[in-house]
């Protein structure tokens, strides 16, 4: 693939690596680099990925290399050898796995490694994932390392801590009369539920938490572990169906939630935009630029100096992060000298302290008392959902409540990635019940993983990830925003202003220029959030993908008009067909063909005319081309 091409699409010179299709009797699965993903059993996920994970004493997962591998595939068999590599600083791991699904619809994934140093680890083993629609809320048979059993079930709402300890295998219903073992061998296991992170599965992984880590592992040191999955009942194989994607509204819906207000993070550096950025931004209308003050540490009153500037040359708001260091007090009444002389417009006062995972009742009786009257006071997790979910929450106290999104945490890939919508969804809707009547703020929402806060350090430079400037990150901030929308979120604060990070580009945008357009002024994802804006009086309407890993959308209704924007988020063609939302349709596409002129002229792009598409046999159907986004104003004339 050409790779100015490749860039325009993900971001990146080389394309996400492609997987080899593999059946083990009934069940159809892909092999990846160096795991397992979506084993299925017709169309219905069982499984959604196996691998073994070498992670560093502070969480990191270090990159596997692959030295060898050996696949001898039939047609409802196959047998996978592999020899990775694990080489990071101090930490040298070399591990073999020896892979193999038979004619019976068992699959086996063992792993024997060597420390070739000695290292200290956080976690080093084999990981099972279960996937979330398939498993919420349904019942599931836990055996215990000890032989016990228990009755369970995958937790429908996310479970703040594990469902499940010492584990030696689990089982679970995946179809009438057929049920899905998973035994787990060389370890005490356990499950944790990674849509605390926004990841979408539980995870079963080895070294309880309960031990001790970071933990040392010795040179010469070795880990053998196995996971073998088997099927009773009477599974028969279908073949996996590539029949088009239908995307429609669920019906009957719930009461409709209205379009949350969306800002932008003011970033690190904040800078009073010119006359062009103004005007530019005039299309998002945004409510609000998020600026974090680090009140233990040095510049911050410059900082809230130009983020004021800026919200003034906007006409918007402040949403303004309080991060208290060692004198709450102090830095808070020095905060309130500054406030009185700039006097900036403020929609809400978030309260965190540094080091606090989650925000505590002191400081926020201590900031109503500092800070000027009659301004709403919010709190929650600045750093991961997990935060919020797990703590005693002061809602008496808070006028709202709020949580980052990140969803790279535990892996870094395409699939991850997109799979992490649907980790969004339940995190909502987790934090709509521990607020009850207290609104939901999400700020902010990042593609790209958030620094972590060193101890006594203020939040480093915010980390940049290529696919959000590219026309995936496009795609997948409409299937963020179709969860934040769906799930009446108050408010959502995404990504930058400008930069690596951000909606807007600058002149010296390496980006622009690599993809051959040096004068481009936005980002794709920019006209993404031009479009929910314009609709932003419309209600949202929910909506079903019946292929949400490849496709899916949002949805908004304003009057007789549904507005859809449809994403792809892979990087094949895909076709979609629109059911019971219109017969007529007026068609903007943002995709390869036209992207320049949309990072470039984004105004012209913007005025230009639409396609016009009609109904055939009840239904509209698209064609998107790889990465591609589509605006559809649907109506019945």
């Amino acid at each position: 693939m050409d790779a100015m091409l490749t860039r325009i699409r993900f971001g990146r010179e080389q394309p996400p690596p492609a997987g080899r299709r593999l059946r083990a009797g009934s069940l159809d699965l892909v092999l990846g680099e160096a795991d397992l993903r979506y084993v299925r059993l017709g169309g219905r996920e069982v499984i959604r990925r196996i691998y073994f994970a070498v992670r560093d004493p502070r969480w990191g997962t270090l990159p596997n290399r692959i030295e060898s591998c050996r696949v001898d595939a039939a047609d409802d068999e196959f047998a996978v050898d592999l020899r990775v590599s694990c080489r990071e600083g101090p930490i040298d791991f070399a591990w073999r796995a020896e892979i193999r699904g038979t004619r019976e619809g068992a699959i086996r994934f063992a792993v024997d490694g060597e420390a070739r140093s000695a290292f200290l680890t956080c976690r080093i083993g084999l990981c099972v994932l279960h996937p979330i629609q398939e498993c919420a809320g349904r019942p599931c048979r836990v055996t215990h390392a000890d032989g016990s059993v228990t009755e369970g079930e995958f937790p429908r709402l996310v479970a703040p801590r594990q469902p499940f300890t010492d584990m030696a295998a689990i089982a679970h219903e995946v179809s009438l009369g057929t049920e899905c073992s998973v035994r787990l061998e060389g370890d005490v296991f356990e499950m944790e539920d990674q849509r605390n992170w926004t990841d979408g599965s539980y995870k079963i992984y080895s070294r309880p938490l309960r031990l001790p880590f970071p933990f040392e592992v010795s040179s010469g040191g070795r880990i053998r572990q196995s996971v073998t999955i088997e099927l009773a009942g009477s599974p028969v194989w279908r073949p996996r169906s590539e029949e088009e994607i239908v995307f429609q509204p669920i019906l009957p819906a719930c009461a409709p939630a209205r379009l949350p207000a969306v800002g932008l993070d003011a970033g690190p550096h904040p800078e009073s935009p010119g006359k062009r950025q103004v005007s530019l931004l005039e299309w998002l209308d945004i409510s609000h630029l998020r600026v974090d003050l680090w009140l233990g540490h040095g510049g911050w009153h410059e900082q809230l100096a130009r983020a004021a500037a800026a919200a003034d040359a906007l006409a918007v708001r402040l949403e303004i992060a309080l991060h208290l260091a060692e004198r709450p007090e102090e830095e808070l009444r020095e905060l309130r000298r500054v406030v009185d002389s700039i006097r900036p417009l403020v929609c809400w006062w978030l309260v965190f302290r540094e080091g606090e995972p989650c925000t505590l009742p002191p400081w926020v009786d201590m900031a109503r008392r500092i800070l000027p009257p009659a301004q709403w006071i919010g709190g929650g997790s600045d750093t991961y959902f997990a935060e919020l979910n797990r703590a005693d929450v002061p809602l008496d106290l808070l006028d709202v409540i709020c949580f980052p999104i990140d969803p790279q945490v535990h892996a870094f890939d395409n699939e991850t990635v997109v799979e992490s919508l649907a980790g969004q969804a339940a995190a909502i809707a987790t934090a709509q019940q521990i607020a009850g009547d207290v609104p939901i703020l999400v700020t902010p929402l990042t593609l790209a993983p958030r620094p972590p806060v060193p101890a006594g350090e203020p939040r480093g430079i915010p980390l940049a990830d290529d696919r959000l400037v590219s026309l995936f990150g496009a795609a997948w901030t409409v299937g963020s925003l179709k969860r934040i929308v769906e799930d009446g979120v108050r408010s959502v604060t995404a990504f930058e202003v400008s930069g690596p990070c951000g909606v807007l580009a600058t002149r010296d945008c390496p980006y622009g220029q690599e993809i051959g357009v040096p004068g481009a002024e936005v980002f794709p994802l920019y006209h993404v959030l031009a479009d929910v804006r314009e609709f932003r009086t419309a209600l949202a309407v929910r909506t079903f993908s019946s292929r949400p890993l490849l496709v899916d959308g949002l949805a908004m209704r304003r009057g007789d008009t549904v507005r859809v924007l449809l994403a792809n988020f892979t990087g094949q063609p895909r076709t979609v067909r629109l059911q019971g939302m219109g017969r007529r349709a007026r068609v903007r596409r943002l995709d390869e063909e036209n992207v320049a002129v949309a990072m470039e002229s984004p105004c012209a792009y913007r005025d230009s005319p639409d396609e016009s598409m009609r109904a055939d046999g009840g239904s509209l159907r698209i064609e998107l081309l790889p990465c591609a986004v589509a605006r559809l104003d649907l109506s019945e004339e």
